[in-house]
């Protein structure tokens, strides 16, 4: 991982901890979160007896936001890259990505089939498996059928 993602990263958690405790700061642990059959709920009532499904739902969103700022800080970066390089993103991927992709030879992708378990012949799954490797070699994934 570049240092600038580790720093963005760290800076981003830090600025999750700070929101996260500004939010505790700003409600009292007295403040009405509900009302039922004339019986108030309080904020502190509701984190001790749910906290392991508040920890887990902000466990969730935070795995979330995560992701999504990776996904924005790849994105940025390829831009920045193929704009230094006066090429579009999707030239650029192609050029460094797609070109060097090789497809797998007749006797791996036969290895491959006889792993999967499907009723259908090898003729007809081959052009849906080559599909499907090479989408999955550029974003790293498992080619299942």
């Amino acid at each position: 991982m570049s240092v600038l993602r580790k720093l963005s990263r760290f800076t981003f958690i830090v600025g999750l901890f700070f929101a996260g405790t500004g939010v505790i700061f700003a409600q009292s642990e007295q403040t009405v979160v509900a009302e039922v059959g004339g019986v108030k709920v309080t904020l502190s009532e509701l984190e001790q007896e749910e906290s392991a499904k508040l920890l887990a739902a902000h466990y969730q969103y935070y795995q979330a936001q995560s992701k999504a700022l990776e996904d924005l800080i790849d994105k940025k970066l390829l831009e920045q890259k193929a704009k230094s390089e006066n090429l579009t993103v999707d030239q650029l991927i192609d050029r460094d990505v797609k070109s060097k992709i090789t497809d797998p030879t007749e006797d791996q992708m036969k290895v491959y089939y006889e792993g999967l378990e499907t009723d259908q012949p090898y003729e007809t799954v081959r052009e849906k498996f080559l599909t499907r490797f090479v989408n999955c070699e550029l974003i790293k994934c498992e080619p299942h059928m």
